[in-house]
Formats: C-alpha cells, structure tokens, sequence
C-alpha cells in the first residue's frame, strides 16, 4: 500500500516554500510516496482530513500552533522545515542560520572593513527570521559595532516591503556602506533600489544574503547558502523514518555555503 504524506505550505507561488515542495516532491518519488500539497494562505486543512495521512511535513510557518498541537495530539508524524515550536517535541529540519549569517556578516563586516551597513530583516517571530537577526547582531557585538536601530529595516521576507523600507531609509540621507539581506529574494530587490539611485555595487554599498538561487548568481550577489530543495528531501526522508518508528533526531541540521561574489570584496 502506497504510504501518502502531505505537504503544508503557505503558497506555491512562495519561492522558498516552492523549492522546498520540489526537493520534497523529488524524493518521495524515488522512494514510491505519494505527496499531496495543502496550500494554506487562505485557509488551514481541517485535522479530520490530514489524520488519515501516513504522516505530514510543514514548511516555515505555513500554519497555524493550534494546528500543530493537534496534528501532535492525534500522534500524526510530522515534522517541521525551517520551523521550531519550543513547547512541541516535533522533529524538524532546518538551515544553520547562525553559522551561516555569522559567515556572512563577518565577510562584509571583518574582511571587507564597512561599519555601517543595513540589515533588511525577516520575520523576527519566525524561526529562520529570528535566527538570523540574532547571529547578525552577535558578529556586530563581537566587533563592537553599535549599529543605530535605524539600520534595522522591516522585510518580513517580503520584497515590496523591503523595497519600500530601503527607499524611505535612502531618503533619511543617512550613511551606510553596505545592505546584508536576510533572505535572498530582499536582496534582488534591494539591488535594484540601488540601481535606480545611482548607488555603485560593491564601490560605495557592498551587498549580500542568506539564501542562493539562479538570479543572485547571475547578479554575482555575495550569498550564504543551503540548497533549499534539500530541506524538502531531509523532510521527506526522516518523516519516513518517524512513519516506519524508526528514531530520529529533535533536529537535523543542513550547514550553509558562504560564496563570495563580486558584490563584496571577494
């Protein structure tokens, strides 16, 4: 009998979650599973339906925590991405968000020598959000930076906000060297904000993000990476495991890529 498992996610047309759902997809046909998406930015499924799935992967904050209790009250394996719930013993897969911001931040900040740059921040209730913010401002406590508040700018992994918190900081006229992203798809948009202002990369404002993807290699934008559709396979593959009984860890962590690219001083 066919093992079916689904897949929450807040929206295909996400780019992370989509990548997410590809690596997923991918490696539950190799190992014969069906994959059923749930896309949940207009509404949650209802438990009755997901408890007769062998079991359930949830990508970032895709629902809700009373849903989450209730998929671990109703003992449905599952298991996060890119997601914790400190009071729930739910097993997850994520990204090394602080080993990979402090790489970055340390790039831009210690090697390349800029003082005052803007953080374009995620999601601070979120877990990759708040992860690395807090890594980015420990490498600033480290190198006694004290960065003004005002460097701190709303993304919330949304680029139209990100652009429009960049352009009301470029019209405070306050100084700043570089713009670290904590997502990829911010920090394309961040650098076509540069670009409409006249603003050289790397000369006057260095450039750089936590997350990769063909566009921000093409754009040769400083990143530190995961393959993101490897959360998808670690997620598929250890939800196996927790189907079958078979123990895993609280947390299987996938470590990042720093790859210096000519928006930097690399």
């Amino acid at each position: 009998m066919t093992v079916v498992i689904g897949a929450l996610l807040r929206s295909a047309r996400s780019i992370f979650h989509a990548e997410v759902l590809q690596g997923a997809q991918m490696h539950a046909t190799k190992r014969g599973v069906t994959l059923r998406p749930f896309e949940t930015l207009v509404s949650e499924p209802n438990i009755a339906d997901l408890r007769l799935l062998d079991g359930v992967l949830v990508i970032a904050n895709s629902v809700s925590d009373t849903l989450l209790h209730l998929l671990y009250t109703h003992a449905v394996p599952t298991l996060l991405v890119a997601h914790r719930l400190p009071d729930l013993p739910i097993p997850r897969c994520v990204v090394d968000n602080i080993q990979g911001m402090e790489s970055l931040a340390n790039h831009v900040l210690a090697e390349c020598n800029r003082r005052m740059p803007v953080f374009l921040r995620g999601l601070f209730a979120q877990h990759d959000g708040r992860q690395r913010e807090l890594a980015f401002r420990q490498v600033l406590a480290n190198l006694r930076i004290n960065l003004p508040e005002s460097h701190f700018l709303r993304g919330d992994f949304n680029p139209r906000l990100a652009v429009e918190s960049l352009r009301a900081f470029l019209a405070t006229g306050n100084l700043f060297d570089a713009v670290l992203s904590a997502d990829y798809a911010m920090a394309l948009a961040a650098l076509g904000v540069l670009q409409e202002s006249g603003l050289r990369v790397p000369e006057q404002v260095m450039l750089a993000c936590f997350g990769d993807s063909p566009e921000v290699r093409a754009a040769g934008i400083t990143a530190a990476a995961v393959y993101v559709p490897d959360l998808g396979k670690c997620a598929v593959e250890n939800l196996l495991c927790l189907i079958e009984g078979t123990p895993i860890p609280a947390e299987i962590t996938l470590p990042t890529v720093l790859h210096k690219r000519r928006s930097t001083c690399s």
